[in-house]
């Protein structure tokens, strides 16, 4: 983050959320998460301020496939990131097309189980993520059960 044509007669002050501070013209960051910061420029009695909100998205890790066989080693499909979007949307089908798992809003991790409860075959399934985030951000592809 900088200051456009910057003057050495100021001084600058940055704040972030958590009242982390910097001084000088540029800051450099790489926040974690969405966060606001502002700058304050003081001349002698004077000072004006502005602020810049720098928006992280979580980045998903989708596994491709998982192995749900009771064994306690990648029982399930777990998304990594994904709960950082409280009103996601994910459906899986199967390879004709029926709906074999939804789930909308906090994501609950998918144990190969049907929407009927029934235990379903190691086969490749089809999966639609919705994060219904301001970018209408999808993910299409594959999922293997493997058994």
């Amino acid at each position: 983050l900088g200051v456009l044509n910057p003057s050495s007669d100021y001084l600058y002050t940055w704040v972030n959320d958590d009242n982390s501070t910097s001084t000088g013209s540029i800051w450099e960051v790489s926040p974690d998460e969405t966060t606001e910061y502002t700058v304050t420029a003081t001349l002698a009695h004077c000072s004006a301020f502005s602020s810049v909100i720098v928006e992280v998205d979580q980045l998903l890790i989708i596994p491709n496939a998982f192995t749900p066989n009771g064994d306690g080693i990648n029982d399930t499909w777990n998304i990594e990131g994904l709960e950082t979007y409280p009103d996601a949307h994910v459906q899986i089908f199967n390879r004709w097309g029926a709906r074999v798992y939804n789930n909308y809003g906090l994501y609950r991790v998918w144990d190969g189980i049907s929407k009927g409860g029934l235990e379903l075959s190691q086969a490749t399934y089809y999966y639609i993520i919705e994060l219904n985030d301001d970018n209408k951000t999808v993910y299409r592809g594959d999922i293997s059960i493997l058994k």
